[in-house]
C-alpha cells in the first residue's frame, strides 16, 4: 500500500495570489493619490523621518506650531506640511501643489508632528527610504513600504483562513472587510491600515491555535504571526491596545469547554508570554508623558448631549470605513456605499440568524462594538478634542466582525448550492465595480476637482506619475484578474459535494495543508476540539 503524500505545511499559491493582488491595488493608490492627500500624512511622514534618525521622543518647542517639537528632519519632509493646499477644499484640485523650493532639501530643520506620541515601530519601518532617498521619490517609497507591510499581513490572514477546514464564508467576510478605504490607507503613510490588518491576523492566528491545535510548521507559523501581530497592532496609535483586549476576548470565546491539553502545551504558554510581554511594552510606551499640543475645548455640553451627538454621527463612521478619501473631501459614489453597507449588514445579521457555534457570538459582539466603541470614546475625549472620530479608526473592528461572522456561517455547514454560488459571484463582481468606481471618483476629485468628466479627459488640471488614465486602467485590470480567479474558484466550490462542510475547501487543492491524514496524525486533536465553530 502506498503511503499518502505528506501535506504541505503552508499553501503558497493563495498567499502569493492575495499578496500580489493587494500590493498591486495599494501601489495604484500610492501613485495615483497626490502626495500628502492621505489623512494626517504629513504628520506621519515627519514622525517616520524623525524616528529613523533616532528622534523618538519629542520635547516641547514653542517655535513649532504643528505639534510637539524638539525633533529635526530633512527640509523636504518638513515641507510636506505645506503640500496639502487642496485639503478640505473639494473645489481645489491638486494642481496647487508646488515642489520644494531651493536645493537644500536634505538639510535638517526643526519640526513637529501631531503623531509624535504614537509608537515608533511602524515609523521605524516606513521611514527607512528617507535614509537613502530624497524628495518625492522618498515619499513615494515610504508609501510603497507601508503598502508592502499591509499587503503581507493581509495575505497571511487570507492564507490562514484558507487553511481552515471550513472557510468559504470567513473568506467572504475577509474580502468584504478589505474596503476601498483599506486599500487607500494602505497605499499612504498612515498606520490605520496596518493596525486593522494586524488585528485581523492576530484574531485568526489565535483562533487557529485554539481550534486546530496545530503542530510543527503550522504551529510556528501561527505563533510567529500572533506575536508579530501584537507588535504591529500597537505600532501606531494607542487605540491598538483596545483592539488587543477585544481580540483576546473574542478569541477566548473559541476555547472549547473540554480542552485540558490546550494549556498544558509549552508552546501555548510561550506564545501567551511573548504576546503579553510585547503588550506590556506597548502599554509602557503609551504611558510615557508627551508634550501636549491640543487646546482643551472646555465645553459645557452634558455627557448625555455628547453621547447623543456621537450616536447621531454614526452614519459618518460607516462611510469612512468604506471609502471617504482624502481629508474627508473625496467621497465614493453612492453605489459603492450601497454595496458595502448591504454586504456588511447581511453578513453580521446572517451570522446571528443562520450561523452556529461560538463564532456567532464573537461576530455579534464585534458588531455591537463597531457601533458602541466610537460613541464611548467620543464621549470620553470630547472635552479635549471635540467630535473628531472618523470611520477609518474602527477598520480593525470591521475586520473582526466580518471574519467572525463568516466563521459562524462556516460552522453551520450548509450546502453550497448553485444559487448561492451565483449570488456570491454577483457579490464579487459588485465589489470589483465598487472598488473601481471609488478609485476613479477619488482621482477625479484631485485631477479636476468639481469639474466635469469630459474635462478630466480633455483638460486635466493635475496628473499623477504616468497619468490618471494609466492607473485607472491598471486598477481595472488587477480587479478583473482577481474577479476571474474568485469566479473560477466559486465554480469549483459549487461543483463539490453539496453536503461538504466547506465549499472552496482547500482540501481540493493539491497543496492543502489540511490533509486529513495529516490532521489525524496529531494525537492531541480529539472530537471535543471540533465543537464550537465546527458544529
Amino acid at each position: 500500500m502506498s503511503r499518502p503524500r505528506p501535506a504541505k505545511w503552508f499553501p503558497w499559491k493563495p498567499f502569493l495570489g492575495s499578496f500580489v493582488a493587494m500590493m498591486a491595488l495599494m501601489t495604484a493608490w500610492s501613485f495615483a493619490s497626490p502626495l500628502m492627500s492621505v489623512p494626517d500624512e504629513p504628520a506621519h511622514a515627519i514622525r517616520a523621518a524623525a524616528v529613523v534618525r533616532g528622534e523618538i521622543l519629542s520635547r516641547a518647542d514653542p517655535d513649532v506650531e504643528s505639534g510637539p517639537g524638539g525633533i529635526r528632519v530633512p527640509a523636504y519632509i518638513d515641507f510636506t506640511q505645506r503640500m496639502g493646499c487642496f485639503a478640505f477644499d473639494a473645489a481645489k484640485s491638486a494642481a496647487c501643489q508646488t515642489d520644494y523650493p531651493g536645493d537644500d532639501a536634505d538639510r535638517l530643520v526643526p519640526s513637529g508632528s501631531s503623531a509624535q506620541s504614537n509608537s515608533p515601530v511602524y515609523y521605524a519601518i516606513v521611514g527607512l527610504p528617507t535614509l537613502a532617498m530624497s524628495g518625492d521619490a522618498a515619499l513615494y517609497a515610504m508609501r510603497l513600504v507601508s503598502a508592502l507591510l499591509s499587503s503581507v499581513v493581509l495575505a497571511f490572514t487570507f492564507t490562514m483562513l484558507w487553511m481552515r477546514r471550513r472557510h468559504l464564508w470567513s473568506l467572504v467576510g475577509f474580502v468584504v472587510a478589505v474596503t476601498p478605504m483599506v486599500l487607500f490607507l494602505g497605499g499612504g503613510i498612515n498606520p490605520n491600515a496596518i493596525e486593522a490588518a494586524s488585528a485581523a491576523s492576530l484574531f485568526v492566528s489565535l483562533v487557529s491555535i485554539i481550534r486546530d491545535r496545530p503542530h510543527g510548521g503550522r504551529l510556528y507559523l501561527y505563533g510567529t504571526i500572533a506575536v508579530a501581530s501584537v507588535i504591529l497592532v500597537t505600532s501606531g496609535r494607542s487605540i491598538g491596545l483596545l483592539w488587543l483586549l477585544l481580540v483576546a476576548a473574542g478569541a477566548f470565546i473559541f476555547v472549547p469547554g473540554s480542552a485540558p491539553g490546550l494549556f498544558k502545551r509549552a508552546s501555548t504558554w510561550i506564545i501567551i508570554g511573548l504576546c503579553a510581554a510585547f503588550s506590556v511594552a506597548a502599554l509602557g510606551w503609551f504611558l510615557i508623558p508627551q508634550p501636549a499640543f491640543d487646546t482643551p475645548l472646555n465645553s459645557d455640553a452634558s455627557l448625555l448631549a455628547v453621547l447623543q451627538q456621537a450616536f447621531e454621527r454614526g452614519l459618518d463612521y460607516w462611510s469612512g470605513m468604506i471609502g471617504y478619501f482624502g481629508w474627508l473631501d473625496a467621497a465614493s459614489p453612492t453605489i459603492t456605499y450601497f454595496i458595502w453597507n448591504g454586504l456588511i449588514i447581511a453578513l453580521v445579521v446572517g451570522a446571528v440568524l443562520l450561523g452556529t457555534g461560538t463564532a456567532r457570538w464573537a461576530g455579534l459582539g464585534f458588531g455591537v462594538a463597531l457601533i458602541v466603541v466610537p460613541v464611548l470614546i467620543q464621549a470620553s475625549l470630547y472635552r479635549q478634542f471635540g467630535l473628531v472620530w472618523q470611520g477609518r479608526y474602527v477598520l480593525a473592528l470591521l475586520f473582526l466582525a466580518l471574519i467572525a461572522s463568516g466563521m459562524a456561517l462556516d460552522a453551520a455547514a450548509r450546502a453550497i448550492t448553485p444559487p448561492i454560488v451565483r449570488v456570491l459571484r454577483a457579490v464579487v463582481v459588485g465589489m470589483a465595480i465598487g472598488h473601481l468606481l471609488g478609485f476613479v471618483w477619488a482621482l477625479r476629485r484631485y485631477v479636476v476637482a468639481k469639474d466635469s468628466w469630459i474635462a478630466m479627459i480633455q483638460a486635466p488640471q493635475w496628473q499623477p506619475p504616468l497619468s490618471w488614465l494609466f492607473w485607472s486602467l491598471f486598477y481595472a485590470v488587477v480587479l478583473a484578474i482577481a474577479t476571474v480567479a474568485l469566479w473560477v474558484r466559486l465554480g469549483r466550490a459549487g461543483s463539490d459535494d453539496p453536503t461538504s462542510a466547506g465549499a472552496l475547501d482547500a482540501s481540493n487543492d493539491p497543496g492543502d495543508v489540511n490533509d486529513q491524514s495529516h490532521q489525524r496524525s496529531d494525537g492531541e486533536r480529539d472530537d471535543a476540539l471540533r465543537g464550537g465553530v465546527e458544529r
